[in-house]
């Protein structure tokens, strides 16, 4: 694991005391106060996320006598009341503007119970504050590259809590908003940085033994109970057709696959609604509560399995994971461990049946979004690709039940 030196620690020490000097300084907020929604949020509270947002760039905090106003609020998340509600915030202070994306799950939240038990608020922050960067210390700095920028994290004791993210958007990323999902180049580029992604944490597992891992990063053995919770979730406004086909893919007994040779850390829900891009092919992937140790083709198997694709396509972007794999190896001294015919196997096993499960629940959720009149001029489109993974799917089922 990664070992801190002498100047790492001065440097942590003297960053633990600017916080509490911040948090000192505002006399207004209790403390044991955390903004749980929107409607939470104080100026007092904002101007010590500015301030910590300061602080990592190495300026000095702003005054308390400093006028602050926070000019917008947009509600950016579509699937909120679904383990969080997010929102776009534009805060002026003086003559300076900021821009955040605050990460709430509100305690009257209709997953707050789901989400409490499985602490997955607690999960998502740790990953952040606590595995992403060791796997950045101990394996690749360029893995910061790939991830958004967290400023500040907190959660009460039931569960409710906020994170608070610089804004991408305002860096030049945008989402993909083509109902048919990623062009060309943008899957390219988000299969290139998942196989990297892959190597740097398998080199992180490898060297600090995944007995270590397990231990040390515990809610990495959780797999949320999509099927409980897909169950839960009600089914307003979804063709009945459709609802009966999502119902037959979540009906089929599940048990994850879990090869040793692909093992590293995965997303969970890598596909492009947790995806940003901007145009100098930069990308960054968002959205980690679902993360956890497992086979890292679940995640390719995800991502091309929420698409409409034919067999030969599948095959070539398994070719350039795999290409792209080997490179990041590589780069941080790492043995890939499996060869190509492998890396076909294992898919052929996970996108047979583990990964349906999952792909069906994102599925859902985004239909409910757009069927709900959100976006409406994307629904149609949507639920024709809806159709066809989905029709995919079970045919999949039933070949691979005959084969049992």
């Amino acid at each position: 694991m990664c070992e801190l030196t002498p100047i790492s620690l001065t440097s942590l020490s003297r960053t633990h005391k600017r916080k509490d000097s911040i948090l000192n300084n505002i006399k207004t907020q209790d403390k044991s106060n955390i903004p749980t929604c929107f409607s939470e949020i104080t100026s007092s509270w904002i101007r010590m996320v500015v301030n910590q947002f300061q602080i990592r760039r190495g300026l000095e905090p702003f005054e308390e006598n400093e006028d602050l106003q926070i000019l917008k609020g947009v509600d950016c998340k579509h699937n909120a009341g679904k383990l969080s509600s997010v929102y776009l915030l534009t805060i002026q202070i003086s003559d300076s503007y900021f821009h955040f994306v605050a990460k709430f799950l509100p305690p009257d939240d209709v997953s707050i119970l789901e989400a409490c038990s499985n602490n997955v608020f607690e999960k998502e922050i740790s990953i952040y504050f606590d595995l992403l960067p060791a796997i950045k210390c101990h394996v690749s700095k360029s893995i910061v590259n790939l991830l958004p920028e967290v400023i500040y994290a907190s959660h009460n004791q039931t569960g409710a809590g906020v994170i608070v993210f610089k804004s991408c958007v305002m860096d030049g990323f945008t989402t993909c908003e083509d109902p048919n999902g990623l062009n060309p180049q943008q899957l390219i580029l988000t299969i290139k940085s998942l196989a990297k992604l892959h190597a740097f944490a398998s080199k992180f597992i490898e060297d600090a033994t995944p007995e270590a891992v397990m231990e040390r990063y515990d809610f990495l053995n959780l797999n949320l109970n999509v099927n409980k919770q897909f169950r839960n979730e009600e089914s307003t406004n979804i063709d009945p057709e459709l609802e009966s086909k999502f119902e037959d893919i979540v009906s089929v007994p599940h048990k994850e696959y879990f090869n040793d040779k692909f093992l590293t850390i995965i997303h969970g829900e890598y596909w492009e609604p947790n995806l940003m891009f901007d145009e100098l092919n930069g990308m960054q992937i968002l959205d980690w509560k679902h993360a956890r140790l497992g086979s890292g083709v679940f995640d390719l198997a995800f991502l091309l399995g929420t698409r409409v694709m034919d067999s030969n396509d599948i095959n070539d972007y398994i070719s350039l994971y795999f290409d792209a794999y080997v490179e990041a190896c590589k780069m941080v001294g790492h043995t890939e461990g499996f060869t190509l015919e492998e890396l076909h196997e294992e898919y052929a096993n996970v996108s047979s049946h583990q990964a349906n499960i999952s792909i069906a629940r994102a599925l859902k959720k985004e239909i409910k979004y757009l069927s709900n009149g959100n976006k409406s001029c994307r629904y149609q489109e949507f639920k024709t690709r809806v159709e066809l993974v989905l029709s995919r799917i079970l045919i999949n089922n039933s070949l691979f039940n005959q084969k049992k």
